[in-house]
């Protein structure tokens, strides 16, 4: 359906299937402010040229959950995020798909020595690190504050 339309679009003509008002609203919307501003954001989106790089998909037909579970299933316990980031984000030969994916590991593996390089002095006090929190930050979706370890002091 998609090729239907992106073809209607590009060529400006009505498929068959198509009713004559059906067809007046469709371009209506085409032609609206709306359209064009999200079409200008998928563009964007598209590109590898863009401000912040991109991160492509190398997981091939297989989404990132069935990834997980048969990356598990090798292990034998349940795999980390940068696991199964490495696995779906970079290319059979270990190079990443892009600069983003590349800084987003970067970012967590700092991240996380950095909660690991907490005072050595009083172990037991420190929270343990929350994996999860720690890759939303890595990944721009907000501050862990509360998990690094380096953050919390121990009590003379």
């Amino acid at each position: 359906m998609r090729n239907v339309m992106n073809r209607a679009k590009s060529k400006q003509a009505k498929p068959s299937f198509f009713t004559a008002d059906n067809w007046e609203a469709i371009n209506t919307f085409w032609a609206s402010e709306q359209s064009r501003q999200l079409c200008e954001q998928n563009k964007k989106n598209r590109s590898s040229s863009s401000s912040d790089g991109s991160a492509t998909y190398a997981g091939g037909s297989i989404n990132i959950a069935e990834h997980r579970k048969r990356l598990a299933h090798e292990l034998g316990t349940e795999p980390t995020f940068a696991a199964t980031f490495e696995r779906t984000f970079q290319k059979k030969d270990k190079t990443w798909t892009g600069d983003r994916a590349k800084a987003v590991k970067e970012k967590y593996d700092e991240l996380l020595m950095s909660s690991a390089s907490g005072s050595d002095d009083c172990p037991e006090s420190r929270p343990p690190v929350d994996n999860m929190a720690l890759w939303m930050e890595a990944t721009g979706g907000g501050r862990a504050e509360s998990v690094r370890l380096s953050d919390t002091t121990c009590a003379p």
